[in-house]
């Protein structure tokens, strides 16, 4: 009679345990060695799924340097430790070695999912500012609490540690920045090679955490000669889209000429002026075109309320229907200023906003948010 449910407890206790040991890990192949690290893509998913999808050529990017989309190709095979600092950690994943570059696009912040840098080893994501995640990486090779909150954290080196130690130590010269950071002898990703245990880590779907997706879009490329070049599409351009323009004149150097994002919330126009004027004689363009499932930079905060915290004081802003007047309220501690919105410009990416804000009364202001929430009236964020 008892021998059913034994074998019931059983198969609950085999599922759990599978679960429980459901794990993702990262095997590197660098020129100094071998080392393993474990990715929380519970914790981290967006982190952890782009991290996979570049180690292993399956989510397309855009090379830094011709601004075409890379489909199939590992991005960080090949790449370097490019900025070493002695007891603190490695970093890598910039394609030029020097720290300027990315993928093509950047991702949300995941700082609050409970990870802490309270062990050496800890794999988090490098970034520019809040919400600018990308392609770099870094892992420390001692406990650094000071940057609990600041940077992404998903995953952990679980063998070889001795070898990142070795590498956090290898000579160094001077870099840009004047850090003595840079390896004399360039230490070199060989690989990375992705292994899922069981079936919990082999069902995480790295396609299906909202993460930017690199591609192009069908249109026309117009020159007017010495005039200016565009490009009409026969579409809007969609909301929550970047373009970014890559321009040639031989094929062989290129150069970024700049970056158009639409913001949420309506699509902007048929064609996009790139150049104006265009002086050369001939050019080639790369064009492609990131789209940002779950961006939340809008295309404007007209009819928007902005709240904007100090600390002990905040500004309350209600933006009127044109985008650019309104009304404010100041509060700090028992004092109150209240008035009138003068002049608004706001630009904004993704996930970040910039307001630059005249008023009466008080002394003009630029704000500039990382984007953590929004509706369709309210826009929440984090100072940046």
């Amino acid at each position: 009679m008892t021998l059913p449910t034994f074998k019931t407890l059983l198969l609950v206790f085999i599922a759990s345990a599978s679960c429980a040991n459901s794990q993702i890990f990262a095997d590197f192949q660098t020129s100094m060695g071998a080392f393993t690290c474990q990715l929380n893509y519970v914790a981290s998913p967006q982190a952890v799924a782009n991290f996979i999808g570049l180690a292993e050529g399956s989510r397309p990017w855009v090379d830094p340097v011709t601004g075409s989309v890379r489909i199939g190709v590992p991005y960080y095979n090949g790449v370097i430790f490019h900025r070493v600092i002695a007891g603190f950690m490695n970093q890598s994943g910039s394609r030029n070695g020097l720290g300027t570059d990315g993928p093509g696009y950047v991702f949300r912040d995941e700082v609050t999912n409970g990870l802490n840098n309270s062990t050496a080893g800890v794999l988090s994501m490098a970034n520019s500012g809040k919400n600018t995640n990308g392609a770099q990486f870094f892992i420390t090779v001692a406990p650094q609490p000071s940057l609990d909150g600041g940077y992404t954290i998903f995953g952990n080196v679980t063998s070889g540690i001795s070898v990142v130690n070795a590498i956090n130590a290898v000579p160094k010269s001077l870099n840009s920045s004047g850090e003595l950071a840079v390896p004399i002898t360039p230490v070199v990703i060989q690989s990375i090679a992705i292994r899922r245990l069981y079936a919990e880590a082999q069902a995480f779907n790295i396609n299906a955490q909202n993460l930017p997706i690199c591609g192009g879009v069908a249109g026309t490329l117009k020159v007017v000669p010495a005039v200016a070049v565009s490009y009409a599409m026969p579409a809007a351009q969609p909301a929550a889209t970047v373009f970014q323009l890559f321009r040639s004149t031989n094929l062989q150097s290129w150069s970024k000429r700049g970056e158009i994002y639409q913001g949420t919330g309506s699509p902007g126009g048929h064609e996009v002026v790139f150049e104006n004027p265009s002086l050369a004689a001939q050019a080639f363009y790369n064009i492609p075109l990131i789209r940002y499932p779950d961006a939340l930079g809008p295309a404007s905060t007209a009819s928007r309320t902005l709240t904007v915290n100090f600390g002990s004081e905040y500004l309350i802003y209600q933006i009127d229907a044109t985008g650019s007047g309104g009304t404010y309220q100041y509060f700090s501690g028992t004092t109150l200023l209240s008035g009138t919105i003068t002049s608004l410009n706001f630009q904004s990416g993704p996930w970040s906003g910039v307001w630059i804000i005249y008023h009466s009364g008080l002394a003009p202001l630029r704000i500039t948010a990382a984007l953590d929430s929004s509706t369709a009236t309210l826009i929440q964020g984090r100072m940046a």
